[in-house]
């Protein structure tokens, strides 16, 4: 869940250009650009620390990070990595960054308040000399409740690793039917659900893949049912208030993405137990702080789909103008008050007021905003 808006906050949400190479500064108040500050090439995801003071910019095709004083609103470092950054997360105490390579099966663990690297691992076997993964090795980093591990994906070899941060090793890899976008953590029936996209030519459809983290076995493979029509690859997803139920989003492939439905899985019974209706290339689900509504981020549309989550009901969609499609990035500001998202087509950062689903403010960033963040979350949105 995320953390919210606490007094260790910016009052900044801070947004990627990739083909610009910056990140933009946007004043959560006044809906201002408060600043443009250099990164890296293709500046993609963002981290943010447990107190907002740091922001971590992962420079997809720099081979770096850039590490942005949230407060001040000025680069105080660039740090070096050995092969290109894919995501990066931090860890739920605050104390560690893991950050994984894109082409390569290799995740680097920092310290979250310096920047000092502590350990680099490798997660599975070399691809072979001039070998390539079809997409990228690894793609989030997602943190267990114990602040000491964190899961990665080794997509070349369609497993789940868990990799201990403070031995710098991997503790644990688990098979999966096939590659992983995404993992969330159910600390409550100690199980990580593993969203697979499907592998065509092994005949595995997209699923989530349910693992039994201490015993590194799949204990569940629940085949996401699809349209007529619609294609399928499991992007993300977001537990409900009472963690009861997983909200699935399916992205689908190609582009446009062919995908447009979100799967609610009941955790209990391990079934899935129905399907909402988003839009093309749904691939967001965020919770509303007070757990009512579903927002979905639909990447091949310009258009937010919203629920209620108690009765699964759509509420209404938002469209945000100049818009094609959207990123990745989206968070509530204000206790819920706005909801902030990006569209990589249009170059903008948007305020959608979370009451009358109306656009509020339409901020230009750059060219191929991906990401957006304000606070510290334990799974990225």
């Amino acid at each position: 869940m995320e953390s919210g808006d606490g007094s260790g906050a910016s009052r900044y949400a801070i947004a990627t250009s990739e083909d610009e190479a910056q990140v933009i500064a946007i004043d959560l108040e006044t809906h201002a650009v408060a600043a443009r500050l250099p990164a890296g090439p293709t500046a993609h995801a963002l981290a943010v620390t447990r107190d907002g003071s740091r922001v971590y910019v992962v420079n997809r095709r720099g081979a770096s990070l850039t590490v942005v004083d949230a407060r001040s609103l000025t680069v105080v470092a660039t740090i070096a990595l050995a092969a290109d950054p894919m995501g990066a997360a931090v860890s739920p105490d605050g104390r560690w960054l893991a950050v994984l390579a894109r082409a390569e099966l290799r995740a680097w663990v920092f310290d979250a308040a310096t920047g000092a690297l502590r350990h680099e691992v490798p997660l599975g076997e070399a691809l072979a000399r001039g070998g390539s993964a079809a997409g990228p090795c690894s793609t989030h980093p997602v943190w267990a409740p114990d602040g000491r591990h964190f899961y990665a994906q080794d997509n070349p070899h369609a497993a789940l690793v868990q990799v201990d941060a403070e031995r710098g090793a991997v503790a644990a890899t688990t098979s999966l039917p096939s590659p992983a976008h995404m993992m969330y953590v159910d600390a409550a029936r100690a199980r990580v659900y593993a969203l697979c996209v499907g592998d065509a030519e092994r005949g595995a459809p997209p699923a989530v893949a349910v693992v039994d983290p201490a015993g590194s076995q799949v204990l569940a493979t629940l085949p996401i049912p699809l349209a007529e029509g619609e294609s399928g690859e499991l992007h993300h997803a977001t537990f409900d208030a009472e963690g009861k139920r997983l909200f699935v989003a399916n992205m689908g492939e190609g582009r446009p993405r062919g995908g447009r439905s979100v799967h609610v899985l009941d955790l209990d019974a391990l079934a899935l137990v129905a399907r909402l209706e988003a839009g093309p290339g749904a691939g967001h689900p965020v919770l509303s702080p007070d757990g009512a509504q579903l927002w979905v981020v639909n990447h091949s549309s310009p258009v937010l789909s919203v629920f209620e989550v108690e009765t699964l009901r759509g509420v209404g969609e938002v469209r945000l103008p100049d818009a094609r499609g959207m990123g990745h990035g989206c968070f509530f500001s204000g206790g819920g008050r706005h909801f902030w998202a990006v569209s990589n087509t249009a170059g903008a950062a948007y305020v959608v007021d979370a009451r009358s689903l109306a656009v509020v403010a339409h901020v230009p960033t750059g060219a191929n905003c991906q990401d957006i963040a304000h606070h510290w979350h334990d799974a990225y949105a």
